[in-house]
């Protein structure tokens, strides 16, 4: 597993969530980054959809992250979902196949 994936979180006067990448359908999609780069491609449009806090980046490691993703309400995530690279997205489901791929080893 990745050892060490970006968050972008909002910081609401100490409260954090996750902030969200956008999507045109209305679904929850966590914004998962793989380099610093596409972190800072995001942060503009981030920070235009997150207007009521401070956008903030988190490091978390793979195992950590998908198991905190497990816990949310969400449709789904994207990895760097505003390049560089082309963005690739999956399903809720695949975060339940990653830990579980993970508990198998």
């Amino acid at each position: 597993m990745y050892p060490r994936y970006l968050l972008a979180v909002v910081n609401l006067d100490g409260s954090y969530q996750l902030a969200l990448a956008p999507d045109d359908k209305g679904r929850r999609l966590a914004a998962v980054f793989t380099y610093d780069d596409a972190f800072e491609a995001f942060l503009p449009e981030g920070e235009a959809l997150h207007a009521e806090g401070q956008l903030l980046q988190v490091e978390l490691a793979g195992p950590k992250l998908f198991e905190q993703l497990a816990q949310m309400s969400l449709d789904g995530l994207v990895f760097n979902c505003r390049g560089p690279a082309r963005p690739i997205a999956f399903a809720q489901p695949f975060i339940a196949a990653i830990l579980e791929a993970k508990a198998g080893e």
